[in-house]
């Protein structure tokens, strides 16, 4: 479980960005911009972002119809994705999208809210 302080912006403000080094998933389709942090790219068994120590692990979903279709017509690969997250200290599922878009349907799916 993550600490709450683990992501707050005084620690992450005081961190030599230019001295990080990412690793990113070589499936990723529409690479995040990280600069200026380092990328090394390359094939990740688990998520699609991860760092160098391999502590933290991001697996990332573009939109809410990408997490649906995961938790519907892709489930057993997503529970697959979700048990090799447990692997990590820490681990992020991150959808690319807003509450407001979740609890007012935008998303292709009949599933409801």
């Amino acid at each position: 479980m993550l600490d709450a302080n683990f992501f707050s912006l005084s620690k992450i403000s005081k961190l030599p960005m230019n001295q990080v080094t990412i690793l990113q998933d070589s499936r990723e389709r529409f690479p995040w911009n990280l600069e200026p942090m380092k990328i090394e790219v390359l094939a990740l068994q688990t998520g699609d972002y991860c760092s160098i120590d391999k502590k933290l692990v991001i697996e990332r979903k573009g939109s809410l119809d990408e997490l649906i279709s995961c938790m519907t017509l892709s489930r057993e690969r997503f529970e697959r994705e979700l048990e090799r997250l447990q692997a990590f200290e820490r681990a992020l599922v991150m959808v690319e999208a807003t509450y407001d878009d979740f609890v007012n349907g935008r998303f292709l799916s009949q599933m409801s809210v």
